[in-house]
């Protein structure tokens, strides 16, 4: 007796991989925005102290800037992407009129509810350097945050809302550095510090009219009683070897009077 052949079943289309948007690559300042926030929602990531590797390292680097920055009391500053709020702290008990802001609403809302005293609010820094008035502050404060924008740019906004006669300061980190530049692998280009010779470079191209003083700054071989220790204002040697230097401070001293600023290459009529 003969039987039915048996149909063989139909294979069923394997589904193809469907393009997704979470592939592209996130840009720049988003990504930034969730890395932070995530960070101030979890406490005991890795990644905390991307930019500070230790307690010790931050307030180092704090007293830095601080002998940077002259006279504070009854001056206008801004602590730009202010963080955990210490340096701004500190900023306001030394008498300064200090505005800090950040991107991570959580972080500012916490300090806002705990020190009310100062001024505070949300910001992207890039939106806010390129929106912020002219000539607004007497000291303005980039520290530890120019890697995670267009340096150049940047720098020269906030250079454009410095007062005449005061000052622009910088802390980043140093691309020969190979501590940075594994960094920088890491985040697939997201992470970017500048060169000593790109420092140098930009206190002639772009800050020419003001007084410029840059120094590096490098870890300690004994650390037992500090982490950090900075090299003599402008020092030639070091641009011999500039991988020695973990962070480069920048200050940009702004002139008196008003028509010798120069913004992007053009000359600012008197006023």
């Amino acid at each position: 007796m003969s039987s039915a052949a048996v149909p063989k079943p139909v294979p069923k289309p394997v589904p193809q991989p469907v393009p997704n948007s979470s592939s592209k690559p996130v840009p720049r300042s988003e990504f930034w925005s969730t890395h932070f926030t995530g960070l101030a929602v979890d406490n005991e990531r890795s990644d905390k102290k991307l930019d500070f590797s230790n307690e010790r390292v931050m307030i180092q680097n704090f007293a830095f800037i601080l002998e940077s920055l002259g006279d504070l009391v009854g001056k206008r500053v801004v602590d730009c992407a202010c963080g955990s709020g210490t340096l701004t702290r500190l900023l306001h008990t030394l008498g300064a009129e200090v505005h800090g802001f950040d991107f991570v609403q959580k972080t500012i809302d916490e300090h806002r509810s705990r020190f009310p005293d100062i001024h505070w609010t949300c910001d992207n820094l890039e939106e806010w350097a390129k929106g912020s008035e002219e000539a607004s502050f007497d000291i303005v404060i980039a520290s530890e945050v120019l890697q995670y924008v267009d340096f150049e740019t940047v720098a020269q906004q906030l250079h454009r809302t410095v007062r005449p006669g005061g000052r622009l300061v910088i802390t980043i980190p140093n691309s020969d550095c190979p501590i940075v530049r594994r960094a920088a692998e890491r985040f697939d280009g997201r992470y970017l510090g500048i060169s000593l010779a790109d420092i140098v470079g930009l206190t002639q191209r772009v800050f020419s009219t003001s007084s410029c003083l840059w120094r590096g700054v490098r870890f300690r071989e004994d650390q037992t009683l500090f982490p950090y220790e900075a090299s003599p204002w402008c020092d030639a040697s070091l641009l011999g070897q500039p991988e020695r230097a973990n962070r480069i401070q920048l200050v940009v001293q702004c002139p008196v009077e008003r028509n010798s600023f120069r913004f992007h290459g053009n000359q600012h009529a008197e006023d």
